[in-house]
């Protein structure tokens, strides 16, 4: 009798030694199934982050006058017409970042065509223009030179703008009359300082997109303003170049593309 408890103490002995072990087993393989499990998970399915667009910017996703070339699918177009627009000022100026002396309808030096003025740039019509001679005037010879530092300042009705890109219209009938090259000019000073250059600062120096001529009553190729990503209030456009000899510069349309902010 005493062997057959011995017997029992040591099998039932064993037996439980098995079950520990046994347990043992099965814990470490849930362990590493677990842990082989997150790793998946983690090499396998990426981590989603969801970008929410700032409340005070406004994307506006489509344009009555014109279909422009779609940058991204975030990016924002910003006309002078879709923000309610703009005080406009016609100009003749001594050059970027001089000082500007408003320009006067007629046809002699330093002026613009009554029918032609700067709100013609900025009223979202391909079919009207603004025409300005600069230093010639309607009876003078044809030259490069007519029309150049002549352009306009806007202030657009909102708080902050931030332009990021462009495109200008040509004229209906005169391609020799094409502006070839601008410099644009942000401002946040008061709108009575605004003829003077020292309120403003350079942005863009460069070609309108207009060097291959896209036709009349056409806009030309969008062009990136890489100035880093400051907002103004005020912009000022100043034709630099034209295509051929005449006695005025003319263009259809001054199209802005970008941020803007109205409070």
């Amino acid at each position: 009798m005493m062997e057959d408890e011995n017997n029992q103490r040591i099998d039932g002995s064993s037996t439980t030694t098995k079950i520990k072990i046994v347990r043992r087993i099965q814990s470490r393989i849930i362990i590493g199934v677990a842990l082989i499990t997150m790793i998946i998970l983690v090499i396998i399915i990426p981590i989603t982050i969801t970008l929410t667009k700032q409340t005070h910017m406004t994307t506006i996703t489509s344009i009555e006058t014109t279909s422009l070339p779609i940058i991204t699918t975030d990016n924002i177009v910003m006309t002078t017409k879709t923000t309610n627009t703009i005080t406009t000022t016609r100009l003749v100026t001594t050059a970027t970042s001089g000082d500007s002396t408003p320009s006067l309808s007629s046809g002699s030096i330093g002026t613009y065509w009554s029918t032609e003025p700067s709100e013609n740039a900025l009223d979202g019509n391909i079919s009207t223009e603004y025409t300005n001679h600069g230093i010639c005037n309607s009876e003078s010879p044809l030259s490069f030179q007519c029309g150049l530092n002549t352009g306009l300042y806007l202030t657009l009705e909102v708080k902050q703008a931030t332009l990021i890109g462009f495109q200008i219209g040509t004229n209906k009938g005169w391609s020799y009359r094409d502006p070839l090259t601008i410099t644009i000019e942000g401002s946040n000073s008061n709108k009575s300082e605004l003829t003077l250059g020292k309120s403003w600062i350079l942005i863009y120096n460069g070609t309108t997109g207009l060097t291959i001529d896209p036709g009349r009553e056409k806009y030309g190729i969008l062009q990136t303003v890489y100035y880093p990503q400051t907002s103004f209030r005020s912009y000022r456009i100043l034709i630099t170049s034209i295509r051929g000899e005449s006695t005025s510069v003319s263009y259809s349309e001054f199209q802005m593309l970008g941020f803007f902010q109205y409070n």
